[in-house]
């Protein structure tokens, strides 16, 4: 990637309200909410980088709901 860093975007774009989609569960009374994993400092600091960047360049959305689902970080091969 970076000997095409010329070509690459260097943000993610914009989000589209273009389609509007709905999930519906099979029991409404059943709430999943699992524990996120444990992370260390410097993937947790690494986790609110990205979500920072997601929510400036409005690709995500604040949110408060009962539903959680942990997230999981993937290193690069490069370490980052």
């Amino acid at each position: 990637m970076k000997e095409y860093n010329v070509i690459l975007k260097k943000n993610l774009g914009h989000k589209y309200k273009l389609a509007h989609h709905r999930i519906v569960l099979k029991d409404p009374n059943i709430v999943i909410n699992k524990r996120n994993y444990p992370l260390s400092p410097i993937k947790q600091e690494a986790l609110k980088q990205q979500v920072v960047k997601l929510l400036k360049e409005g690709i995500i959305e604040e949110l408060v709901s009962v539903y959680n689902n942990p997230v999981l970080l993937v290193s690069k091969k490069n370490g980052e």
